[in-house]
């Protein structure tokens, strides 16, 4: 029985002692910053020098990626999909399948604005990034529709997507 004890007493320290340097670990490698979120720097944070000259830590934010066909037996094809605000740089790749070219749009959908109107050659793709291509500010947010027509032939594409709080999260 005194050996069990003796066990179990052994086990509770250690385990103690475990969880202290553990959160003395996390403790270390995170901060607080003036707006209260906790952070900790690692790879997915970019350091910039403040007007002082104090290192500050922002962590890269990727919102969002996603992606669909652009194949449903017909000449015209709609994908929809959202940037939401604070993710404003949006990196597009459009794929054409098809032996045709085909012409694709973007547009933001309450505004109306249209991003870009181009064509993709018979079996080649597009590579679109906000700020290569006239928007180094970034996309506004809300829904947009990336339009595939293919003229008298059917459009066959496929799409990816991704959006980030800035260009340096891609």
């Amino acid at each position: 029985m005194k050996k069990k004890g003796a066990f179990l007493t052994t086990l509770a320290l250690a385990t103690c002692v475990t969880v202290a340097a553990t959160a003395s670990t996390i403790q270390e490698s995170t901060y607080t910053s003036e707006s209260g979120v906790v952070a900790s720097p690692s790879e997915n944070t970019t350091s910039t020098k403040s007007l002082d000259g104090k290192s500050i830590i922002t962590p890269m934010l990727v919102d969002d990626t996603w992606s669909d066909t652009a194949n449903n037996g017909t000449a015209n094809v709609q994908n929809f999909f959202n940037v939401n605000t604070g993710y404003s740089h949006l990196k597009l790749y459009m794929h054409n399948f098809s032996s045709h070219p085909v012409h694709v749009n973007l547009t933001h959908l309450e505004s109306g604005k249209v991003y870009f109107s181009k064509d993709i050659p018979a079996n080649d793709y597009l590579d679109w990034r906000n700020w290569l291509e006239g928007y180094p500010q970034g996309m506004r947010g809300g829904n947009y529709i990336l339009q595939w027509s293919g003229g008298s032939y059917n459009v066959n594409g496929q799409y990816f997507g991704k959006t980030a709080s800035s260009t340096t999260d891609f």
